[in-house]
């Protein structure tokens, strides 16, 4: 009920009036008895997908298989969620039983859902509304943390993965905290930890980080070498027929023999640095006007004018024919082998590109912005070449000069493709992360 959601949300705009506090009481019990009708029936439609009430509750917990919570708070479609998919993919399912609690339920949340993975919904408040530190408190992580203590003593997990950072959300590391259930969590950034989360990380029983960046940066603010885990994210290493593939994926795009491709794949927002992309590629149409590029991925949320922008700036410099957008693609990766250059343009540190590295595994050269942990999988010379970000002219130099040279395309996409299978499989970040869950749970 659209009413008991909203109060879990914490999302009311009743003050500190105490009589208008008992109105939002009423609201809530009376709804919480309809809640409880309808799960006595069987399920309940929660706005991330259906959640069973006896997958919520599995019968077949024991001591042999142990159940692991996993905790997304991302958008649901990100690289953190996307990477949480493929790990719950790959994981084997008699030693580990994966339950999830998701903040948004993306494309990723409904892939999970379709696995027979059971999802809870996280109610968070977006970071963006500053409230004051004593209304957060009281009105949201205090009622967030009793929910979740609940929460836990239902699904009764016998370990708790955090899987974009310890910082969201805490009251999840001081909830299971306090009923002796190990913590671990990803840290999927690359910057110095905040106090606050480095008094955090000491809760946790490890903080796996996706780079070496991260690594370093961690070690020089005191969090010891045994508490921190490199366990970077992988890719499916499968056998690619890239001919048959380029010729389909062309197809799709419409782009004709002899037209040069360069794409860019993620999601549409200002520091992935898309606006600059499109005036990148003004430059590289003044000496090969034939080249075409494409946009892959939509607004990461809606309503947005972001996207509007985008196609006005195209608009505005004549480059409508030239470039195009998608929208969103359930698998880019049939799209990879349609381009000769993949084009990174995050302004921004990346924790670790995805996207970069399935353009690696399909043979594809990498030109990028050298930020975060990019350089860490981008090798410069070897397999692309990294500029700095916010130089336009620098990122068409690198992109005309392998449109120039077929040659060395080629001999940095199967670069790549090397560098992809010896050091990011999938495989082995699975098999990294379940022997770190043995390691906690052992413990």
């Amino acid at each position: 009920p659209s009413q008991l959601i909203d109060c879990f949300n914490f999302r009311t705009d009743y003050g500190w009036n105490p009589f208008e506090w008992k109105v939002v009481y009423r609201q809530m019990k009376g709804t919480w008895w309809e809640l409880q009708d309808r799960l006595s029936s069987g399920s309940l439609r929660y706005p991330c997908g259906q959640i069973s009430k006896q997958s919520s509750k599995s019968p077949h917990h024991s001591r042999q298989k142990r159940r692991i919570l996993y905790v997304d708070a991302g958008s649901g479609s990100g690289g953190s969620a996307v990477s949480l998919l493929r790990l719950l993919e790959k994981l084997n399912k008699n030693r580990w039983e994966p339950v999830v609690m998701v903040h948004q339920g993306g494309k990723a949340t409904e892939k999970i859902l379709e696995m027979g993975i059971p999802v809870y919904p996280l109610p968070l408040r977006p970071e963006a509304v500053d409230r004051g530190l004593l209304k957060n408190l009281f009105e949201f992580y205090i009622p967030l943390f009793f929910r979740l203590l609940r929460e836990l003593r239902e699904i009764k997990p016998d370990l708790v993965h955090l899987n974009n950072s310890p910082r969201t959300p805490f009251v999840a590391i001081l909830a299971a905290s306090l009923l002796r259930i190990p913590v671990v969590s990803h840290l999927r950034v690359v910057r110095p930890l905040t106090g606050f989360e480095r008094l955090l990380a000491r809760l946790l029983k490890k903080l796996i980080v996706i780079s070496r960046s991260s690594e370093t940066i961690c070690q020089r603010q005191g969090v010891s070498q045994e508490r921190l885990r490199y366990i970077p994210d992988g890719f499916e290493m499968g056998t690619i027929d890239s001919l048959s593939r380029r010729e389909e994926a062309r197809r799709k795009l419409g782009i004709l023999d002899g037209e040069p491709l360069i794409g860019v794949v993620g999601r549409l927002m200002p520091f992935k640095g898309q606006e600059k992309f499109i005036e990148v590629i003004g430059q590289v149409l003044q000496h090969y006007p034939h080249a075409k590029a494409v946009i892959v991925g939509d607004e990461c949320e809606k309503p947005s004018q972001y996207l509007s922008h985008l196609k006005g700036l195209v608009a505005s410099r004549h480059l409508s024919g030239r470039i195009q957008f998608t929208g969103w693609v359930e698998n880019p990766g049939i799209l990879y082998p349609a381009f000769d250059i993949l084009a990174q343009t995050s302004l921004l540190p990346e924790g670790f590109s995805l996207v970069c590295l399935e353009a690696m595994t399909h043979g594809i050269p990498v030109v990028s912005t050298r930020v975060g942990a990019i350089p860490e999988l981008v090798e410069e010379g070897v397999t692309g070449f990294l500029v700095s970000p916010g130089d336009p002219n620098a990122f068409a130099s690198a992109l005309l000069r392998l449109l120039k040279e077929a040659p060395l395309r080629q001999k940095m996409g199967e670069a790549g493709k090397a560098r992809a299978r010896s050091c990011f499989d999938i495989q082995r970040t699975v098999a990294d992360t379940e022997a770190l869950y043995e390691e906690v749970v052992k413990s």
